[in-house]
């Protein structure tokens, strides 16, 4: 049985239901991820896109962010001192940090990928309390890790006949079903807010169940 995609933990589904408003950090790309540099603002696109349409709490992001975050902390990841300074700086009492930490394109024809594209991602949700505070960083109250490598052709000659009927069906390109690097990055962001929101909406559940 393959492991999903997708793996989340979470501290506590109080500080879940505490959340209020998120401001949404630009991404922070990797060394191992350089490659998606070229696709940057694309990345943070899909970013806003799935906050308006995953979220079902008040979020902030865009350009002001993006201009305070870089003047704040430059392109390396936040203190937790300076993610506090951003959180007091537009009124949100969450901050959710993006980390692609691996992006690899696919390589091949148009009938198969020889070298498959592959995508590494970590999502880490902050609260206001900066608690156990180490090296400058709090912990998270939730995280998820996404981690994908799709199948080469070698690997995967069985479900070519497959993939070129779905990129048909689907309305794609003539040719198989293979996904890039970018198209594995939005899976991510869409399965991770999904993953949020669910969670989020699930402390509620939690929550009243306690108070009967």
């Amino acid at each position: 049985m393959e492991r999903p995609p997708l793996q989340t933990t979470s501290v506590s589904p109080v500080h879940l239901r505490e959340v209020r408003k998120v401001l949404i950090a630009p991404m922070h790309i990797g060394p191992s991820a350089i490659e998606a540099l070229s696709h940057e603002v694309r990345l943070e696109q899909l970013l806003e896109e799935y906050a308006v349409g995953k979220l079902r709490v008040e979020s902030v992001f865009g350009e002001e962010v993006m201009r305070s975050a870089r003047k704040t902390y430059g392109n390396r990841r936040p203190t937790a001192r300076e993610r506090h300074q951003l959180m007091e700086e537009f009124g949100a009492n969450a901050f959710l940090e993006t980390e692609l930490l691996h992006y690899a394109q696919r390589e091949g024809s148009r009938v198969g990928a020889l070298q498959p594209a592959e995508v590494v991602m970590n999502f880490r949700l902050f609260g206001g309390a900066a608690t156990n505070t180490r090296d400058g960083y709090s912990e998270p109250i939730w995280e998820a890790n996404y981690s994908f490598r799709d199948k080469a052709l070698t690997d995967d000659l069985l479900s070519v006949q497959k993939r070129f009927s779905a990129a048909g069906n689907e309305g794609g390109s003539a040719g198989a079903g293979w996904k890039g690097a970018t198209a594995l990055v939005e899976n991510s962001i869409k399965m991770a807010f999904r993953e949020l929101e669910r969670e989020r909406e699930q402390s509620f559940a939690v929550d009243r169940g306690v108070r009967r």
